[in-house]
């Protein structure tokens, strides 16, 4: 580098930014003010930009998330449009700046130790490639360095100078054995990359099937518990076990070609209680899953079914006395199983799922299949393992790539609330709004089935197109004006109050809809929200409500419960605006009503 080239942190750069916006933001400010009567409309419009921008630098997390994950390229051509701003205006920022050229490279750390251990257990399961990538490593051609990341990313590849940097999320560099298995695998899949993505955009076909080899070598080591530590592979692996190697290779062509925005067990079949724990096993006496609530508990989970003892055990001979079990033969034979499935008290999901826990062969039919994997996508959704923007990612394709393999058999498409409908019970036959349809139109994103977006932003937007006679021309100029200031770049509603005025004033109405946190009985307002069963808000007074939604396999007792849904609700009659896909139920409600808007 030249004597006028100067280095800096991507944390040097990101201040420098967000310095010289505020020095200007407050530089126009001031003279806006001092001349509010002679500035122009243009200034005006300026100004109200600037407030846009400067609330964003100041609230948002995702322009601040952005910043953190932008390239290196950009981020530079970012800082220089800065710098030339606040020269050209002659601020005090401009003297922060260095002198001549400026070169942005990574806030990152190494931890050698810690990285040759985990390199040592890759070199035991890596093919040719990766261990070139390592030896490439102990020459000192390739970097590993810790970086700060998102939490939705793992690792990061970048090419310099023709050489290789790969960045491991800093959360990474701590040494346990779990962590260590971690880092091998996340490089892994940094040793076969050459795009500097955060997600499966860029990556070529091969990765994904190259992956599943590694991760199954892996788990010949260290048992399947390790699907669910990197369930992005786990779900790979499942692909490959129940519909097998073709379809694998088919999905990793969908995965990769598709034009979306996501990336898409005893032979007799018995049942069997150890004394000890309960478990589901093989003929072999592999452990395919243990629980700790018990006979009946562990078996609802696995299953994920509501009464085991009504449907199999009782059916097998076990007895419960109220304090312990009574009668215990030891397992539950499989032909109560078949019974259970005949007559309706198993679903085709549960029952196919033991099948392949009894080592029988998937059917032939592809119906089955697709109902087990199903079922073993449920699992992975109850976990919540599903967290990085990869896992998202490649667990969204899965998704829509199952889906394509229901529409050939069966012809038709898995419900999803993705059109706009009439709602139902309208008398002027109301036009309700979905919600994908405005992710895609404005720019949020769509990533069901694992989280929402705009749920809750649609069904305030409903409330007021239902009640308020809200119209399709003031519902696109909210949306036009929402981003960062009533809805967040990732869909979440910032404040329903705030959205909720905003709706009323574009109605035409001086009141406006929000949550009740006044409590009558005890005469005091309560932080928390007024939440209502179905049936106390049907006999409420209450005209509206947010209607809460979790999975349907989900605990409504577990205190640590996640509303995975949100969905407007009218009292009278009792209509559930589009709900969503099929895997939700009602949990509580959230009545609103009208408040003057002052």
């Amino acid at each position: 580098m030249g004597e006028e080239t100067t280095t800096i942190t991507r944390s040097k750069a990101i201040t420098l930014i967000n310095d010289s916006i505020e020095n200007f933001f407050t530089h126009y400010d001031s003279y806006c003010c001092e001349n509010r009567d002679a500035i122009s409309e243009d200034e005006k419009k300026l100004h109200e930009e600037l407030c846009d921008v400067i609330y964003i630098l100041r609230n948002d997390d995702d322009y601040k998330n952005d910043l953190k994950i932008m390239s290196l390229e950009h981020l530079t051509q970012f800082l220089y449009m800065c710098k030339e701003m606040v020269e050209n205006n002659d601020l005090l920022a401009k003297t922060f700046y260095p002198k001549g050229d400026i070169v942005i490279v990574e806030d990152c750390n190494t931890n050698p130790e810690l990285i040759e251990k985990s390199l040592k257990i890759l070199e035991q399961h890596g093919d040719a490639q990766i261990k070139s990538a390592i030896k490439d490593y102990h020459n000192g051609e390739r970097k590993i360095l810790f970086s700060k990341m998102p939490e939705t990313q793992n690792g990061r590849t970048e090419c310099k100078n023709e050489s290789y940097v790969n960045y491991l999320s800093e959360e990474l560099n701590h040494d346990s054995p779990e962590n260590k298995v971690r880092i091998a695998v996340t490089l892994a899949h940094e040793f076969r990359r050459n795009a500097n993505s955060n997600t499966l955009t860029g990556e070529t076909r091969g990765i994904i099937l190259e992956d599943t080899k590694i991760i199954e070598s892996f788990a010949n080591a260290y048992g399947e518990g390790i699907y669910k530590k990197f369930p992005e592979y786990g779900i790979l692996h499942y692909i490959k076990k129940i519909f097998g190697e073709t379809e694998l290779k088919e999905f990793a062509d969908y995965a990769f070609d598709s034009t979306g925005s996501y990336w898409k067990v005893n032979e007799a079949g018995d049942l069997i209680d150890d004394g000890k724990i309960s478990r589901v096993a093989d003929s072999k006496g592999s452990e395919l899953y243990s629980g700790t609530k018990g006979l009946q508990g562990t078996l609802q989970e696995w299953l994920g079914m509501e009464n085991a003892y009504a449907a199999l055990m009782q059916p097998a001979g076990f007895e419960w006395d109220g304090k312990q079990w009574s009668k215990n033969p030891g397992k539950i034979d499989y032909s109560v199983i078949e019974k259970a499935h005949n007559d309706g008290h198993l679903t085709d999901d549960q029952y196919n799922l033991i099948q392949l826990a009894a080592g029988k062969s998937a059917s032939d039919d592809k119906s089955e299949k697709i109902n087990l994997f199903k079922q073993f996508f449920s699992d992975y959704k109850q976990a919540n393992i599903i967290k990085t923007q990869v896992q998202v990612d490649i667990a969204n394709r899965a998704w829509e790539w199952l889906q394509i393999q229901r529409k050939k058999i069966f012809g038709k498409n898995v419900k999803y609330s993705n059109d706009v409908v009439k709602a139902p019970e309208t008398n002027q036959g109301t036009i309700c709004l979905k919600q994908q349809p405005l992710e895609k139109k404005y720019g949020y994103p769509y990533t069901a089935p694992f989280f929402g977006s705009l749920c809750l932003a649609t069904s305030i937007i409903n409330l007021y197109i239902l009640n308020e006679g809200l119209t399709e021309e003031n519902v696109e100029n909210f949306m036009n004006d929402a981003k960062g200031k009533f809805i967040a770049s990732d869909g979440n509603v910032i404040s329903f109050e705030k959205m909720s005025k905003k709706l009323s004033e574009l109605s035409g109405t001086s009141q406006y809809f929000d949550y009740i946190y006044y409590n009558p009985e005890t005469k005091t307002y309560s932080v928390n929200k007024k939440a209502m069963t179905k049936d106390d808000f049907i006999k409420s007074d209450y005209d509206y409500g947010i209607g809460a939604y979790i999975h349907l396999y989900d605990d409504p007792e577990d205190p640590d419960i996640n509303i995975a849904h949100y969905e407007l609700i009218k009292r009278n009659p009792f209509i559930e605006y589009n709900p969503g896909i099929s895997d939700y139920k009602l949990y509580e409600i959230y009545p609103v009503k009208k408040y003057n808007r002052g």
